[in-house]
């Protein structure tokens, strides 16, 4: 898909539209083929239980980038590879992680980490979470999701950094990439 055609899909369809389309997407610009992302697609289900749905999201999936800092900056060997999770069961049991670190350190944390940790309380009422935002997070459950990650990090990617989300349910996932579109649209005005 070249820009023109991008900002075509953008004046023509709405946010959350093309949100819900580009998650349930089964091509990718990250893969050559609708077959290498699928195998993708699988090999992060085998690693995360369980799980409702996995795409590809940002460039990686829409061709172009929506972050105001990078508008419509085209995927590239630059690229990492954004990853949403959509699982219910794996938001939940972050979010207790974060609330339980919360109740028991929230007080012996830096003013800045009190700071990101409620931005990041602001996310997950929006019903997304990442592991990386958990301050102090036990070191297994961190080397095991930087593990992950680094499994990820392969050839059929090549050897792009692979970044993951968590999201509550696809309502969510689409609400929070929908947002990235209105922008990517407003900047077209």
């Amino acid at each position: 898909m070249n820009l023109e055609a991008f900002c075509e899909l953008l004046r023509a369809n709405s946010a959350d539209d093309l949100a819900k389309r580009f998650l349930q997407a089964t091509s990718v610009a990250a893969f050559a083929t609708s077959l290498d992302y699928e195998g993708f697609q699988k090999r992060v289900r085998e690693r995360i239980h369980p799980v409702d749905g996995v795409a590809i999201v940002g460039s990686g999936n829409w061709h172009f980038s929506l972050n105001p800092d990078k508008l419509f900056r085209p995927f590239g060997s630059y690229s990492d590879i954004d990853v949403a999770i959509i699982s219910h069961e794996r938001y939940l049991a972050l979010w207790e992680e974060m609330r339980s670190l919360h109740r028991r350190r929230f007080y012996y944390l830096s003013f800045e980490d009190k700071g990101k940790l409620r931005r990041n309380g602001e996310n997950v009422y929006c019903g997304f979470i990442s592991p990386t935002w958990i301050p102090f997070r036990n070191p297994a459950a961190k080397l095991e999701h930087k593990r992950t990650l680094n499994d990820l990090c392969d050839a059929s990617v090549a050897y792009r950094p692979v970044r993951m989300m968590f999201f509550k349910n696809l309502v969510e996932a689409i609400d929070y990439y929908g947002r990235g579109f209105n922008i990517a649209k407003r900047r077209l005005l």
